[in-house]
């Protein structure tokens, strides 16, 4: 099914690398990760990217900073308060946290236990959109190019409107991969 379907999407493995790498260079050696089911392809990946980035820092991963969630809301919570119960244990200096949804639970962990961003530990989200602009500090997100995600699956459905049905059913599906970027703010 995936070759007769187009798709434009981020390079997640990227996206989590980059991510981290980031943390890493602003000193950050005992990193979190808050990911989605490592059985879906998104999960996978940012997995994959996640563990590549600490690999090639010489950075030892510690399985017990893995946490894995559902990408909504209380598995963003319930995998935050896990870290930080686990905090003695397993010390940590920042979390990267895979989704939007899954951020703004963390975030409403880490202040229930009383600690601050980036004060207390750097938080870097994935696609994190406040527009109310009522979180503060404002957090550091991987974000995907939205615009050029439309431009591109615009174009291709334009292309795809001529073809006649026997060139559909002949069509390989074609899969576009394109960069996020990493969005500064104040979290870390």
């Amino acid at each position: 099914i995936d070759r007769q379907y187009d798709a434009v999407l981020i390079d997640n493995v990227y996206a989590s690398r980059h991510a981290v790498e980031h943390l890493i260079r602003k000193g950050h050696r005992d990193i979190a990760v808050i990911i989605g089911s490592p059985n879906e392809t998104t999960g996978h990946d940012r997995l994959l990217g996640y563990r590549s980035a600490m690999k090639d820092a010489g950075i030892q991963i510690n399985e017990n900073l893995i946490k894995y969630g559902d990408y909504k809301e209380r598995s963003g919570y319930s995998c935050m308060n896990d870290l930080l119960k686990q905090r003695n244990n397993d010390p940590f200096s920042a979390v990267f946290v895979t989704s939007e949804m899954m951020t703004y639970g963390a975030i409403k962990s880490i202040r229930k236990h009383g600690l601050r961003f980036p004060e207390d530990i750097a938080l870097i989200g994935f696609d994190v959109h406040d527009k109310t602009g009522l979180v503060h500090p404002e957090i550091t997100t991987i974000r995907q190019p939205e615009k050029q995600i439309g431009n591109l699956t615009a174009e291709i459905l334009l292309r795809k409107m001529k073809y006649t049905s026997e060139q559909i059913k002949e069509a390989q599906g074609q899969k576009t991969l394109l960069r996020p970027y990493l969005d500064e703010k104040n979290s870390c």
